[in-house]
């Protein structure tokens, strides 16, 4: 049956509609998504060749941010030796935190430290490699506890790796805590990211700090699971190994106060984190 003028012309009238966002599609329909680098982000020291002391800074564009307000999706460990006085790549390395990453040639041992119960909640990690041992006078690890991050950046929308090592490690441990014991998965926060002052030694330089973390509420939550599945199977060794774990952000190869096998961080309360700078 033909159709008649009336509905001839509203078939005219929708055609002739402009065009909305979702008919554009995503713009990057001729290429594939494995073509794509998850961001990364890390902290700016006055001794890095780039960037502005004091803030993190975003490996893709080189933006600088002095806050991050963020939902965590899941950290990850990790391990990483120099030999001293060497600035080229590291000797070995671990994305883990348990074993060596399979590309190391000949590693020191074939395992780094070893999970071990202390008690039915709680355990503890014994160094089974040599150079994650600490000394009898507490010197630090030759190979150094590293972490990263999985964050997604609430306010610019976006998910990134955090690198962290050296003096931030003992805050960070601290941060996970202040979620875990609430038997949460990390997820179900929000908190603000920013970076401490210190002076030590060798200079001025800056340590990881956070805002309290708070619970989002149910309908935060609904809106964000999605986002949580499509990212939370990201993997430490899907990236780009040498880029995930340098030399700066392990601290310039010291372990750093709070690194497993340093009791000294359980000794701490949770830190009052500063206000975010912006």
């Amino acid at each position: 049956m033909s159709e008649t003028a009336e509905e001839a012309g509203l078939a005219t009238q929708e055609h002739n509609l402009p065009a909305t966002e979702a008919d554009l599609g995503t713009g990057y329909e001729g290429v594939n998504s494995s073509i794509f680098v998850m961001p990364r982000m890390r902290i700016v020291q006055p001794t890095s060749k780039e960037g502005e002391a004091g803030t993190f800074i975003l490996n893709l564009s080189g933006e600088g941010f002095l806050s991050l307000h963020v939902m965590p999706i899941k950290p990850v460990a990790g391990r990483v030796y120099w030999e001293k006085g060497k600035n080229d790549m590291p000797v070995c390395r671990s994305l883990d935190g348990l074993v060596p990453d399979p590309k190391v040639e000949n590693p020191p041992s074939t395992e780094c430290i070893r999970i071990v119960p202390v008690t039915p909640h709680r355990d503890a990690a014994k160094a089974i490699c040599p150079l994650a041992e600490w000394g009898e006078n507490r010197e630090a690890p030759e190979c150094s506890e590293v972490y990263n991050l999985l964050c997604f950046e609430l306010d610019e929308g976006f998910p990134f790796w955090l690198q962290l090592g050296g003096t931030s490690v003992k805050p960070f441990k601290l941060f996970l805590s202040a979620m875990n014991f609430r038997k949460r998965p990390p997820w179900h926060f929000h908190t603000t990211l920013t970076l401490t002052e210190k002076e030590g030694d060798l200079g001025k330089y800056y340590v990881f700090a956070y805002s309290p973390p708070k619970v989002l509420d149910q309908d935060q939550r609904a809106e964000l699971i999605e986002l949580v599945e499509a990212y939370r199977h990201e993997t430490a060794q899907g990236l780009n190994v040498d880029d995930l774990i340098d030399k700066e952000a392990a601290g310039a190869g010291e372990a750093g106060q709070g690194a497993q096998g340093d009791p000294s961080w359980l000794e701490d309360q949770p830190q009052e984190a500063p206000k975010a700078k912006g």
